[in-house]
């Protein structure tokens, strides 16, 4: 009935771990498929030797013929489950011991919705706690409610977290290829059908990291920022209501204006590209220019960011 797949590329440092939880979840998984994007550390290697210390679970080894990006790789698990139920665990992080079982036996419960998903606790490259999260009420969202989404949690939920039913999962379609954080896209867009939950309790251990794709990305796509902001815009053609789609529009506006200050400005800067870091704060201020003035506590980003900037030698 439960599958749990694995994206990976390079994920060589982590997989045990990750594998190690599923293996030792409270309710078992049927499969386990592991679905490589091309890796060219040992992330096979590893895979074999973990089939072998795991024989009584079915793990099953696919690779990409040529690295194809990670939305692709993540639709590539939707195509390889066979079972009712999917979990899409990225590579690096681990599922609490019960999250299956809890994740389960919620959904079957309440089988209208598409997908259950939970919360999260931060780990190191170390495995040690840096954040825990404290308990929240459960949130359901009906069908249709984008805005409400949206809004309440930023369209986020930690991906790793979630279990899909693949029969409702296969008729909204599967992860928008052309842009990155391709899953904020992709929960509103099941909900234009279906209702899906947000459990309390956290269910995850999110690993953090300085290897991380998004750490990367975030130089890589300085130039094409604006058009990553208009494509997520999709989003505001999810909602029927008219009074709610200019809402949305603002939100939108004001959660990338946030983010390329809060977020990516001093994580660039820290690495030291000082010039792209200003670009992101530029392109903030020119797509919403109040931010400056709404979010008092950004100041604490604009001295990282300052800080950064007189602390490198070298211009980038």
């Amino acid at each position: 009935m439960v599958t749990v797949a694995i994206p990976v590329f390079n994920g060589e440092q982590f997989m045990a771990d990750t594998i190690q939880s599923i293996v030792y979840q409270s309710y078992p998984v049927d499969k386990i498929i592991i679905s490589d994007d091309a890796s060219i550390d040992g992330t096979k290697k590893l895979v074999n030797k973990l089939m072998k210390k795991y024989p009584q679970h079915s793990i099953q080894y696919f690779c990409n013929k040529k690295n194809l990006g990670y939305p692709f790789n993540w639709n590539r698990c939707f195509e390889y489950c066979t079972t009712k139920y999917l979990i899409i665990l990225h590579q690096d992080d681990n599922l609490k011991p019960h999250a299956v079982k809890i994740l389960y036996n919620y959904l079957i419960t309440n089988q209208d919705l598409a997908l259950a998903g939970g919360n999260e606790d931060f780990i190191d490259s170390s495995g040690n706690i840096v954040v825990a999260q404290g308990f929240k009420p459960t949130k359901v969202y009906k069908k249709g409610q984008v805005f409400e989404f949206v809004v309440h949690h930023g369209s986020y939920i930690p991906c790793s977290s979630v279990m899909f039913d693949m029969e409702k999962i296969r008729t909204t379609g599967y992860f928008d290829t052309d842009v990155i954080a391709t899953d904020e896209l992709f929960w509103p867009k099941v909900l234009i059908n279906y209702p899906i939950a947000i459990l309390g309790q956290s269910l995850i251990f999110r690993r953090i990291h300085d290897k991380q794709t998004e750490y990367r990305h975030f130089v890589e796509y300085e130039k094409k920022a604006f058009t990553i902001y208009k494509k997520f815009l999709r989003i505001v053609s999810y909602e029927n209501r008219i009074d709610k789609k200019h809402k949305l529009v603002k939100f939108l506006k004001i959660k990338f204006s946030r983010g390329w200050i809060e977020a990516i400005a001093p994580n660039v800067a820290k690495q030291g590209y000082r010039i792209i870091a200003l670009k992101y704060i530029w392109k903030a201020v020119i797509l919403y220019p109040p931010i400056i003035l709404h979010f008092p506590k950004l100041w604490k980003s604009f001295a990282k960011v300052f800080v950064y900037l007189i602390g490198f030698n070298s211009q980038r």
